[in-house]
């Protein structure tokens, strides 16, 4: 099923939430105003909750990459997003790129999670970029754990910087998506200096460190 539409079906079980959610998309013409686009999408909060998904909203999602992590405000602002880029073809990559400079941390870590379900989701490089440099704990998870946005889109350098920082800033790696897929000699050997360094220190380290550097020379994990 298209996301949209499969989104659609789920976003519609808060009517009231679903009805001014279509009154937005719809009163939303000119894709120069900026700034009625970000009204509407922060107003998605007035609507929908970021309480986690229940169970049956769990089975219902179960192509969405990292839906455990989502919320319903979360989904809201996906279909919203979806409908932009769906009615604003030449316009969207603006919109959403003005959505970011105005966003607050909650539409921030909306806007990192659905990157990767937007038609051209290489648009947004730098953003995915700029995410997972961020000093913003939130910020960084969004995009680094439960996204297959990294993993699709990010070079080896990137990427390479976003797992020494899963481990520096201790978070964990098993919800990184790709390790195998993205394992590489230089990370490996990053991710080896990197001990070295915690070790001369007296710290401690993480063990699953060295499952992705045998991973990285040796395929297994």
């Amino acid at each position: 099923m298209d996301t949209k539409l499969f989104l659609d079906s789920i976003v519609r079980h808060n009517l009231e939430g679903y009805q001014e959610l279509s009154r937005n998309l719809e009163v939303l013409t000119n894709p120069k105003t900026y700034i009625a686009f970000s009204i509407a999408f922060n107003n998605l909060s007035k609507y929908y909750t970021s309480s986690p998904l229940t169970d049956h909203q769990l089975l219902e999602t179960e192509h969405i990459t990292g839906r455990n992590t989502w919320t319903n405000l979360d989904l809201a602002r996906a279909y919203f997003l979806l409908n932009i880029a769906d009615k604003f073809k030449q316009e969207h990559i603006d919109i959403i790129n003005q959505l970011f400079d105005t966003a607050g941390l909650s539409e921030l870590i909306s806007l990192y999670k659905s990157l990767h379900l937007l038609p051209e989701p290489t648009k947004f490089l730098f953003r995915a970029t700029e995410g997972v440099r961020s000093n913003m704990s939130s910020i960084f998870k969004a995009i680094a754990l439960n996204n297959t946005y990294p993993m699709n889109f990010f070079d080896q350098d990137v990427w390479n910087q976003m797992i020494l920082k899963v481990f520096f800033i201790e978070e964990d790696i098993n919800q990184v998506i790709g390790l195998r897929e993205r394992a590489n000699d230089t990370l490996a050997d990053m991710l080896s200096d990197f001990v070295i360094e915690k070790q001369a220190a007296k710290r401690r380290v993480n063990p699953e460190i060295w499952k992705v550097v045998e991973l990285c020379k040796y395929k297994t994990y």
